[in-house]
């Protein structure tokens, strides 16, 4: 046993515990512990275990953990992560909770996301049946109140798994603050009231679920920066509608999220249930054609059997994105086809090119700057974005350091800049 895993001596020194339970590997680490794969041995039954870490019993910390083995318990949903034990073992100062689980076999949303956006039907389908999880909770009188892709589970039959409950209370208690005054939940997924500090509702998990939803669309969560930054982003910003937003989310998928993220718990779907029949809705209107495949970086497989693809630049110049494809779907003659196609064009523009270049020569025009143009270079008012950081700066009024040329996008005011999502720099 290593240093990092000593704390668990008292469950494994548990004759109670062995004579129940076999763990296996570690699945997953967390801020409040461990979580590792064992199996009932009764039953036979393969499951997951949560252990808390001793030098988090606090009486409020083992409060928390107590309730989320009884309230995730009262949750029967295909969609929600089943509850089948919980116990203690050890004496404080070394107590230590753990709570079994359902084990999922397959990975995190936040896993998936590493290989880049869904595509549309698949992100809206994937919201949808964590709505449906949701709502199963909510008719329980729970909160969720830390909806996340790493709380989303994707099982290998193509299922969605609703899990961790951890910070979970029911609807009638209102706090988000603990007793030593931190906010319970992940910044970047908190809703306006969650930040605030103000009474809950159930709707506050419909917020975490839009930015959820935003960020399997666009590959990333709409606000980004300190945790600061991302909380007041929350209580004051619409999501940025970005070129990567207006490719990816068509108009019905957009009505759709502006209501889950809508500021005003008052301007969301009444119930969660509306919540998942709108986003189950939206998937029956993805066009037939519409590509089904995720937008994905070069070299990454997410299906175990994908190719990468490249799509035509956009007008404005734009990388292409990549579309995983499934093999199958790709016919070896057309592919030939292409190739052909492709090497006879080529050699008609290389052989154009050559005869204007001999008929017509002309001067070279002299070498471009490689470091990014000064300030001075561009009149005061003028405004200019970063591509990559979605910030904008004013010259002559603020001071930041230019962005690279090949990240500058220019704006004939501060509204258009604004209009497009883009934020002034702080500097």
């Amino acid at each position: 046993m290593s240093e990092d895993t000593a704390w668990l001596a008292p469950v494994l020194a548990s004759g109670t515990f062995r004579s129940r339970y076999a763990l296996g590997a570690v699945l997953g680490e967390g801020a409040m512990g461990l979580v590792y794969a064992a199996t009932h041995l009764a039953l036979d039954r393969p499951v997951a275990i949560k252990f808390v870490r001793p030098g988090l019993l606090d009486p409020v910390a083992l409060s928390r953990f107590t309730r989320e083995a009884r309230l995730a318990a009262r949750i029967v949903h295909p969609n929600v992560v089943v509850v089948f034990d919980s116990g203690q073992e050890g004496e404080i100062p070394y107590l230590v909770p753990y709570l079994v689980m359902e084990r999922v076999e397959g990975p995190s949303l936040r896993t998936r996301l590493a290989a880049g956006a869904l595509s549309l039907a698949e992100a809206l389908r994937v919201a949808s049946e964590a709505a449906r999880g949701l709502a199963a909770a909510h008719d329980a009188g729970i909160i969720h109140r830390d909806v996340k892709p790493e709380n989303v589970l994707l099982t290998s039959s193509g299922g969605v798994k609703l899990a961790d409950f951890g910070i979970a209370r029911p609807i009638s208690d209102a706090p988000t603050l603990t007793t030593s005054g931190l906010i319970l939940g992940s910044p970047a997924y908190m809703s306006p009231e969650q930040v605030a500090n103000r009474e809950l509702s159930a709707s506050t998990d419909q917020y975490s679920l839009g930015i959820v939803l935003y960020e399997m669309l666009c590959g990333r969560p709409p606000f980004s920066g300190s945790t600061g930054e991302i909380l007041a982003q929350h209580l004051r910003d619409a999501p940025p509608r970005d070129l990567i937003y207006r490719e990816r989310v068509p108009p019905q998928a957009g009505e759709v999220l502006d209501r889950l993220l809508d500021k005003e718990p008052a301007g969301r779907f009444p119930s969660m249930h509306a919540a998942a029949d709108a986003l189950g809705a939206a998937v029956t209107q993805v066009p037939a054609g519409a590509a089904t495949g995720p937008i994905v970086a070069p070299g990454i497989t997410t299906s175990g059997r994908a190719a990468t693809l490249a799509l035509p630049r956009t007008a404005t110049g734009d990388t292409p994105a990549l579309i995983g494809v499934p093999t199958a779907r790709i016919q070896p003659y057309r592919v030939r086809r292409g190739r052909v196609a492709f090497a006879l064009v080529c050699a008609l523009l290389g052989a154009g090119g050559l005869y204007t270049r001999l008929a017509h020569p002309r001067v070279p025009p002299p070498a471009l700057p490689s470091t990014p143009a000064p300030a001075s270079e561009f009149a005061a008012g003028t405004v200019i974005g970063n591509r990559r950081s979605h910030i904008y700066h004013v010259i002559g009024e603020d001071h930041s350091t230019l962005p690279h040329p090949e990240n500058r996008v220019f704006f004939k005011d501060i509204a258009a800049a604004e209009a497009e999502g883009y934020r002034r720099s702080k500097f």
